[in-house]
């Protein structure tokens, strides 16, 4: 019978055919040929399946048969029968995944032609013919013991990869490339098999030349890694044209396929080529030749219409799709160019029938010849369907820099990017570009420092300004990764200061081009129209100028806040959507916001008091513009380093606690990136910006306070309102009317009531109108007063001086007037008795320099002093002994804001107040512990400002949005130098205290249900205890400083003129031989001697010194080599920490900050940071002699807890099996690799093992550290988990723990945050350092106060004290001793002792070894 077939898919292309009018055979296929073995073959295509590298096992498995007639085939093909010499067809019965049965069948080469002349080489069910489609075919599947994935293009080349893999290694096969992409139905969600298993893709050699092969591997991988696969990379086979993995491993013996698979897989990378190809172009010849038309396909207009549309269809697509055409939603965009810059357009009919026409001949047949004419306008119209369309790549926008990626990766590929879906459209000044793969803090910090230089001659109103300068250009970079953005407002009080040149230099930075001048809009629907145009045309960079007139348009402020906008066309009344992907900047003077905006706008102000700002002259670059665009490169690069150093250290958090205004994506990535960097005041004032910029806030709290006045707390109706309002107007009296009524005639009760309605429960800074019931069905409303809202603040737990070590910032709150005087308060003290039953006293002082709290016995030092008595309103005091040391020493309560390290060491140094008494009788309260420990380890900020804008109260006082304080400084001359009476001094002591009382009571409270009221009393005597080292200082050896200085000077000096003489590279810079010149030099000179430096993993030259010393040793006869290397090598060593010792001595001593400040609670030395000292290489060690005993008769010890982390791991889990490995008298490292390898000799992998097991790593990360393969190391740690099984269920306890909550919980009790994408590998250390952290203060805590006082040095688990000579052997016993007294909170009865080690007496600490 006749019938229609519909169109059968083609495995070699991945899309559909063309439909096909075919006559079948009306029969049911037959099953006598086809059955399982290899007897179902042929021989022809048995012989085939075996040149292919397929065992026989898997041939006859596999479900592959020959067809020799029409009943042999599967129903759905069996139209393949009509075509002549179709047969013997190779058929393949196939598992498709989550879907059942389906076939594939090859029948004999150039036999099936189909209407636009193309002869496939694999077929497969049409879609509509009710069979799977085979995207996924399944040839071993995942089970539980599965270790990997395999996806493998090609029939043949997936089961030649079966025949050489285990039973843990799935593989699935895809008939063609871009197969998984599903059509219109999209992607299978089978494909979520991939889920949480690493994930190789085998494509065809062909994906180094062919796009969209290159494409179709790449976006499949895109899609494992949204399924959750990870890693996911892309083995590379090393063929030529179009061969696939089975015709490689066909010429490989046998007995070396599996070898070299493994091989292969092992150096699969994160693309499919190591360059994304170009796409092919058709070669073109001159319209006049007769060639010249032949080189595009033909369709002949007279064939079946379906036929005809899949063909012009595929064969604009196959040409344009992913370079020219794209979707944007449901319509289809054409890239252009327009004025050297890539554009979108719309392509409308006439468009399409001009691109049609480009790329295939259309031939309508006549009697006596054949003519090409255009497609008409219904078969272009159909053709451009919206189904049809949805096929092309979804387009976003057009990028003109490196942007982050959502999976973390810098795009820098120019070209159509499917993960991002923008077009990267990088100039050639961007060649090049390069940045680490894992750069450190420090180099995020360098990188912050090189993106501040453009904005370093602007006057900005603070500091936090130019750190949202630096946020402007963070945030276009990143932009991909945030669903929304906020506006960035650049505003001055002033012409020509600069706003406008500020936004240039964005601008330059992201796109390679000033902004365009673009006017604000005059009215809404302009506006909608402009951003409609912009957004449509891919512009990713909207600036809009002379905004001074105010932003109140609701069309810009719904764009700020959608992910998709709909809008109209500019001159044009058409309607549709796109996609948002644009960052928005204004400028303008003294701008105002209304409405919605203010929140929507990040504000980066300047401020001059300059007449004439133009005629300001020193700029540091002069033709500022010019510089940038000259170092436009090392701009990027310097702004992705530090993004990519946040990446790499888990994307910390930044400060929390402010209002971000919806855009939390927003500021966990910027805020996070400058936070990280050493930025942290990205938001500082930007709440106080928002208040005072909001006419309409202003208008609208304006006229609530008119209320509060007229009716006091008593209840009205919105009618009295309205005649209060008209008796008001006739008597000639202002009344401030709501932002949203213009005049007092719309004042009408109807409306009123409205408006009443929306601000009910609104706080308006001091104000909330509330609702108070209804008389006769009558709303009733009532305004109070409150507290007014907690303001941005500064963030620091010790600032610069003068101020308990807490910084400034912050928003001004009301203070009471008049401001009592240290005068006043002197002459007339308030009475500090309190009520008998209980006095609570919240105080702060008022100091010198915080530097000098340690360094002088001076009591002026102490300069003021604030205190509240059981939450009264604070008094000022300048007499310290006489009043605030009674009082304290009375007291029932003692609260302040650091306090412990601070402000209780400073009254015990000067006045001789017992703090430790105070301490230990749990008098005081530190809200600075308090807000740590509330914290459970998550990176806030815990400065006294950030924890009062946590719990919604103002902060420190301000003066023109800038710490009072400071201000007073800069004033004056000096903290010291402020006078004690100042009023603002006095002002911004007694707000301090303010703060304090409002806090006090909710991080109390917070910290208790995190620990026990036990373990926070431990932990202030703790603080405590380093407040006692803190004031002993370390004296050095200011000899040995300078002689330190002086050698690296001295080797840097040496060297890079030997560099710059020998090598030839650049004489400029701090470290020229770490510049793409310096490094481009060492290739040239290396090249001589036919050697090379190896590559990074981003392909860039290696000049680290193991890479230097690793090429010497390789080319040990070359002496130029071996003398390069040793000149590297020592001067990459030869870095020393004795600036930052010279840096921060007073005379022969310094003395560091002790904090407990990391995530994990351990300790970190700051001002000068002696962690760098717990290095154990030699130069470091040496560089330990500038620490020094306190004197002659003292010599250094050290002691150091062994292996802590691992004893608190053994305890906590309850695993005997690997307690015992830390038994009296046991080397644990030993102990493992004797239960690990059976070979006491290798102690060092069991090390390397003990590390894995304690950090939670898995087999990429441990085989990473431990210089091993994968398969090894994932040998190694199950081997590891076999062994001790209780500590595996432990850590995985631990990660579900820290999954579920984003905490663990350390064995003392205490809470260690733990991001819960971390939570892997970051839950077991948590628990391990933060219970080490715990036992080693505890081990502190037992030492006697004497010998606590000899501590110096606090570095990882060791601490250095000076002691007298005669008594060192005593007091290490004595330490260590106090260290092994302390019990491992342990389970299950399983007990771990703690050890430690010690060293010295010696004359420095370098003799402590």
């Amino acid at each position: 019978m006749n019938q229609k077939e519909s169109t059968p898919t083609t495995a070699d292309e991945g899309t559909k055919t063309t439909n096909t009018d075919t006559t079948t055979v009306d029969a049911q296929p037959s099953t006598s040929s086809k059955g399982l073995g290899l007897g179902s073959l042929s021989d022809e295509h048995l012989a085939e399946l075996r040149a292919s590298g397929i065992s026989d096992e898997v041939i006859a498995s596999c479900g592959a048969y020959t067809a020799y007639t029409v009943k042999d085939l599967p129903e759905p093909l069996q139209w393949i029968g009509r075509f002549n010499g179709a047969f013997p067809v190779l058929v393949y019965e196939l598992q498709e995944a989550g879907q059942g049965t389906t076939w594939q069948v090859k029948p004999q080469p150039g036999s099936v032609v189909f209407a636009d002349g193309r002869a496939p080489k694999y077929i497969g069910p049409s879609k509509d013919s009710g069979y799977p489609v085979p995207p996924l075919i399944m040839r071993r599947a995942v089970h539980a013991g599965t270790r990997r994935v395999l996806l493998v293009e090609g029939m043949k080349q997936a089961l030649a990869v079966v025949s050489i893999t285990d039973d843990d290694t799935a593989v699935y096969c895809l008939p063609g490339i871009t197969s998984w992409q599903g059509g219109d139905a999209g992607p299978s969600p089978a494909f979520q098999l991939v889920g949480g298993l690493p994930t190789f893709i085998i494509a065809d050699a062909d994906a180094a030349k062919n796009r969209l092969v290159y494409d179709g591997a790449h976006g499949l991988g895109t899609l494992c890694r949204q399924w959750g696969a990870s890693p996911v990379r892309f083995v590379n086979v090393p063929g030529g044209g179009k061969q696939g993995i089975d015709d490689v491993l066909a010429n490989v013996p046998a007995d070396r396929r599996e070898e070299m698979l493994e091989l292969w897989i092992k150096q699969a990378g994160d693309k499919p080529s190591q360059k994304r190809p170009p796409m092919a172009q058709v070669p073109t010849q001159p319209a006049s030749t007769p060639q010249a038309g032949r080189m595009k396909p033909s369709v002949n207009a007279e064939v079946e219409p379906s036929v005809f549309y899949d063909t012009v269809d595929k064969a604009v697509y196959d040409k344009h799709a992913g370079t020219t055409l794209f979707r944007s939603n449901d319509k289809l965009v054409a890239l252009d160019t327009r004025d050297s810059r890539k554009t979108l357009d719309a392509v409308d009919i006439p468009y399409f029938i001009d691109m049609a026409a480009q790329t295939i001949r259309v031939e309508q047949h006549m009697a006596k010849k054949v003519v090409t004419r255009p497609l008409t306008l219904t078969e272009a119209s159909v053709i451009s369907n919206k189904k049809r369309l949805s096929k092309y790549p979804p387009i976003e926008g057009i990028v003109e820099t490196p942007i982050l990626s959502e999976s973390g990766n810098i795009i820098c590929e120019p070209g159509y990017n499917t993960e991002t879906r923008r077009y990267v459209d990088l100039s050639k000044d961007l060649e090049g570009f390069y940045i680490p793969d894992a750069p450190t803090a420090d180099d995020a910090r360098e990188a912050l420092e090189m993106s501040l230089e453009p904005f370093c001659d602007f006057p900005f109103a603070s500091e936090a300004d130019r750190t949202r300068a630096v946020a402007m250009v963070l945030t276009i970079l990143t932009r991909v990764v945030c669903s929304t953005v906020p506006l960035h407002l650049v505003s001055a009080n002033n012409q020509g200061v600069g706003k406008n040149k500020i936004v240039d230099v964005a601008s330059i930075i992201a796109t390679g081009r000033a902004a365009p001048p673009q006017k604000i809009p005059f009215n809404d629907e302009e506006m909608d129209k402009v951003i409609f145009s912009a957004l449509f045309a891919g512009r990713t960079l909207l600036t809009f100028d002379e905004a001074s007139s105010g932003l109140e348009s609701e069309a810009l402020a719904s764009m700020i806040t959608a992910e998709e906008y709909s809008g109209r066309t500019l001159g044009k009344s058409e309607h549709r959507s796109v996609p948002n992907s644009a960052c928005v900047i204004a400028v303008g003077k003294n701008v105002s916001s209304r409405k919605d905006m203010s929140r929507r706008t990040v504000p980066i102000e300047l401020a001059t008091d300059l007449v004439n700002p133009e005629a300001r002259d020193g700029f540091k670059y002069p033709r500022l513009l010019e510089w940038v665009q000259e170092h436009r490169k090392p701009l990027l690069e310097a702004a992705h380093t530090m993004i990519r150093a946040w990446i790499v250290a888990g994307k910390p958090a930044p400060p929390s606690g402010y209002d971000t205004g919806g855009f939390e994506e927003w500021y966990f990535t910027v805020g996070g990136i400058l936070a990280f960097a050493g930025r942290s005041d990205l938001m500082e004032g930007v709440r106080e910006w928002r208040k005072q910029a909001d006419e309409s806030e202003l208008e609208d709290l304006a006229h609530v306070a008119w209320l509060h006045r007229t009716f006091g707390d008593e209840p009205f109706l919105a009618f009295s309102a309205q005649k209060a309002i008209e008796e008001a107007n006739v008597a000639h009296e202002f009344v401030p009317l709501p932002s949203e009524l213009w005049t007092v005639e719309n004042a009408t009760a109807q409306r009123l009531g409205r408006m009443y309605t929306r601000f009910q429960d609104r706080p308006f800074d001091g104000y909330v109108l509330r609702s108070a019931g209804t008389v006769n069905h009558t709303k009733r409303f009532q305004v109070v007063r409150v507290d007014p809202d907690g303001p941005d603040d500064d963030h620091g737990d010790a600032g610069t001086g003068g101020d308990s070590g807490n910084g400034g910032g912050g928003t001004p709150p009301p203070a009471p007037e008049p401001t009592p005087t240290p005068a006043e308060t002197v002459d007339e003290p308030a009475d500090p008795a309190a009520p008998a039953d209980s006095t609570t006293v919240v105080f702060d002082l008022e100091t010198g320099d915080a530097d000098d709290l340690q360094a002088t016995d001076d009591p002026d030092f102490v300069r003021l002093a604030a205190y509240s008595v059981n939450g009264a309103e604070p008094v000022a005091t300048t007499d310290i002994a006489g009043e605030l040391i009674p009082l304290l020493e009375r007291a029932d309560r003692i609260v302040g804001h650091n306090v412990v390290q601070f402000d209780l060491p400073a009254l015990r140094r000067r006045f001789g107040l017992d703090d430790k008494a105070l301490i230990e009788a749990g008098k005081v309260h530190d809200t600075l512990v308090l807000s740590r420990l509330a914290a459970e380890g998550a990176d806030l900020e815990h400065g006294l400002d950030a924890v009062a804008e946590r719990c919604g109260v103002d902060g420190k006082l301000l003066k023109d949005g800038k710490s009072a304080l400071k201000a007073l400084k800069k004033q004056y001359g000096g903290y010291d130098k402020i006078p004690v009476d100042n009023t603002e001094y006095v002002a911004y002591a007694l707000q301090d205290v303010r703060a304090n009382v409002a806090v006090y009571n909710q991080v109390l409270s917070a910290a208790l249900e995190a620990v026990s009221e036990d373990y926070l009393q431990r932990e202030h005597e703790k603080m405590h205890a380093l407040s006692v080292v803190e004031s002993r200082g370390i004296r050095v050896d200011l000899a040995k400083v300078e002689q330190f200085l002086g050698e690296e000077a001295a080797v840097k000096a040496e060297i890079r003129a030997w560099l710059v003489a020998n090598v030839g590279i650049p004489d400029k810079g701090k470290a020229p031989w770490t510049t793409k010149e310096g490094k481009q030099a060492f290739a040239e000179y290396l090249d001589q001697f036919g050697a090379a430096l190896p590559l990074t993993d981003k392909g860039e030259i290696s000049t680290s010194s193991e890479a230097f010393n690793g090429l010497a040793e390789q080319r040990a006869d070359v002496p130029e080599i071996v003398e390069l290397a040793a000149k590297m090598d020592k001067l990459l060593k030869s870095s020393t920490p004795a600036s930052t010792i010279k840096k921060y001595s007073h005379g022969d001593k310094v003395y560091p900050s002790i904090q407990a400040g990391q995530v994990t609670g351990r300790l970190s030395t700051t001002k000068p940071g002696m962690t760098v000292f717990g290095s154990r290489n030699e130069r470091l060690l040496r560089q330990r002699e500038m620490i020094l005993p306190d004197n002659a008769g003292e010599a250094l010890i050290s002691v150091d807890l062994s292996q802590i982390d691992a004893r608190c791991m053994a305890a906590g889990s309850g695993d005997a099996a690997y307690a015992a490995l830390f038994a009296p008298g046991r080397d644990a490292h030993t102990e493992m690799a004797i239960r690990v390898f059976g070979d006491a000799e290798r102690r060092a992998d069991a090390k390397a093992l003990g590390h894995a097991a304690n950090y939670g790593m898995g087999p990429k990360s441990f085989a990473a550290h431990a210089g091993i393969s994968e398969v090894e190391a994932k040998g190694q740690l199950d081997r590891l988990h076999f062994e001790f099984p209780q500590l595996e269920y432990f850590k995985n306890h631990l990660r579900k723990h820290a999954e579920a909550l984003g905490w663990v919980a350390t064995g003392f009790g205490r809470r260690v945050a733990v991001g819960r994408s971390t939570a892997y590998t970051q839950a077991p250390a948590a628990y391990g350092q933060g219970t080490a952290r715990d036992v080693f203060l505890e081990g502190v805590m037992n030492l006697p106060q004497e010998v606590l006082e000899m501590i110096r040095i606090f570095v990882h688990d060791e601490i250095v004290l000076s002691v007298p000579r005669d008594r060192a052997e005593e007091i290490k016993q004595t330490v260590m001793a106090a260290f092994n007294a302390v019990t491992l909170p342990g389970k299950d009865g399983v007990e771990v002792p703690v050890l430690s080690d010690s060293a010295g007496p010696a004359e420095s600490w370098a003799g402590c070894k």
